[in-house]
Parts: structure tokens; sequence; C-alpha cells
């Protein structure tokens, strides 16, 4: 999409690092939740 190129920094191979490691982090908050709410505990941020 041309409007993502022309604002964002693709080419950047720390760019697409970063944007990588906030997917796996939201990832893994995102499934610790869905754990918690299918075993009717209280959702924590950290265990």
């Amino acid at each position: 999409m041309p409007a993502f190129e022309a604002y964002l920094p693709l080419d950047s191979q720390w760019f697409l690092f970063g944007v990588g490691w906030v997917l796996i982090t939201a990832f893994v908050l995102l499934c610790g939740w869905v754990e918690d709410v299918a075993a009717r505990k209280k959702p924590r941020l950290l265990p």
C-alpha cells in the first residue's frame, strides 16, 4: 500500500524487528488472557 510505504520505514530491518516483537508480545498476552477466562480465573497480568 502506498500510504504505508510513504509514512513507515518498511525497508528498515529494525522497524520490522520491533513490529514483530510487538505482535509476539500481544499474542502471548492474548493467549494468557484466553486461558484465564477459559479456566474461570480472574485474568492477571503477572502470574
